[in-house]
């Protein structure tokens, strides 16, 4: 059970964006993808999630390939968070998490007490339950992210892929969220595009480094995010300190 791709290059118009990229992510995974601004990291969450086409190579879903999968289907094994969020609509924040049940009971069934019960839970997770009949619009750019993230929740997928989903977010309701998503790990896959190197070091079990396309590093954390990796991928010194963490250094 994964998604993996296999040697992908894509690029837009004649900019190329990734060569040669592979990844495997099993549903007892968690890794963080990390790199430096336009190194390729959110191209990589879209063509995994099945929004993009592979120009090369192949991504695949528990063996099938993923472009050959119906939408719906799709969506009941793999949510995604992205950095833009959709446009807001005339929708309470209860509505807008429920959209998470739509590949399970299809968009016009009537909500079961099942589905209301996921809905109520995966709002919890997200502090925002008591948000769930105001309307979306009305929240600051920080919540709102957090009901994107409770909708995926809702989805209850195999795999989640999440593109910087802490950007949004004050320290505290951000370490709320990598605590959720520990609870999560070894039974979702987790993919996360991040740029704080503190939090991969914290949580992540698995990090890949991309550069300008390509893999420079993919390994467990501790081989990966090494002085010189750091040096060599961000242009900054730093000194890792086991319990303390990566401080950076100009």
């Amino acid at each position: 059970m994964a998604i993996s791709a296999e040697k992908i290059s894509f690029a837009y118009s004649n900019k190329k964006v990734l060569n040669n990229f592979s990844i495997s992510l099993n549903t007892n995974d968690f890794t963080m993808l990390l790199g430096p601004n336009g190194s390729g990291k959110s191209t990589v969450i879209k063509l995994l999630g099945g929004f993009l086409p592979a120009e090369h190579g192949k991504i695949l879903l528990d063996g099938l390939e993923i472009a050959k999968i119906p939408a719906f289907e799709r969506a009941r094994k793999i949510a995604v968070v992205s950095q833009i969020m959709p446009p807001v609509l005339n929708y309470t924040v209860q509505q807008m998490v429920l959209m998470g049940r739509f590949c399970h009971s299809g968009r016009l069934a009537k909500a079961s007490e099942k589905d209301l019960q996921i809905v109520r839970e995966a709002m919890a997770q997200m502090e925002i339950l008591q948000f769930e009949k105001r309307y979306v619009y009305e929240l600051s750019g920080g919540e709102r992210q957090r009901v994107m993230l409770a909708s995926a929740l809702a989805q209850q997928p195999e795999y989640l892929l999440l593109d910087e989903p802490t950007a949004a977010l004050d320290p505290a309701h951000g370490l709320r969220l990598m605590k959720i998503l520990q609870t999560l790990n070894g039974k979702i896959g987790i993919l996360m595009v991040c740029h704080d190197l503190n939090l991969a070091w914290n949580f992540a079990e698995k990090v890949m480094i991309l550069n300008k396309g390509e893999i420079t590093s993919y390994g467990e954390t501790s081989t990966v995010l090494t002085e010189e990796n750091i040096l060599a991928n961000f242009k900054c010194h730093s000194f890792i300190h086991r319990n303390e963490g990566i401080i950076l250094r100009h």
